[in-house]
C-alpha cells in the first residue's frame, strides 16, 4: 500500500523481479478491500496515505475478526524514531523500514516474514 506512484513502481519492480506476486493499492481502504478478496502472505504499508493511513489500517486489519487479521504487516515510513516504532507496533504492525528504504533490507524482511508464515 503506497500512494506515491514512483515508489509503487520501484517496489513492484523490485519484488516482482525477486519472484513475488505483487498487488499495489494506494490507500488503506483499498488494502482492506484487497484483503477481503484475496489471500496475501504479507502487507507492505506506507505510514501516511490518503483515505486511511497506515496505522489506522493496521488497527482495522487486526480488529477485523476476519481470516486476514493476522497477516504480517511491514510499515514503510519516513518516521524512524524509536517512539514511532513503538506506535507502529501498538497499531499492530509487525516490523518497519525507514524511507528511503534500503532495497536489500526490504527483500530480506519480506523473505523473513513470508518464511515465518510458511513454517
Amino acid at each position: 500500500a503506497e500512494d506515491n506512484a514512483a515508489n509503487q513502481r520501484l517496489f513492484e519492480t523490485l519484488l516482482a523481479t525477486a519472484g513475488y506476486e505483487v498487488e499495489i493499492v494506494a490507500d488503506g481502504q483499498a488494502v482492506l478491500d484487497a484483503l477481503r478478496q484475496h489471500r496475501f502472505d504479507l502487507v507492505l504499508m506506507d505510514g501516511q496515505m490518503p483515505v486511511m493511513g497506515g496505522m489506522e489500517t493496521a488497527r482495522a486489519i487486526r480488529g477485523s475478526g476476519e481470516a486476514f487479521a493476522d497477516v504480517p504487516i511491514i510499515a514503510l515510513t519516513a518516521n524512524a524514531l524509536d517512539r514511532d516504532e513503538a506506535e507502529f507496533r501498538e497499531a499492530g504492525m509487525n516490523d518497519y523500514l525507514a524511507k528511503p528504504v534500503d532495497l536489500n533490507r526490504l527483500l530480506d524482511k519480506v523473505e523473513d516474514w513470508i518464511d515465518r508464515g510458511q513454517s
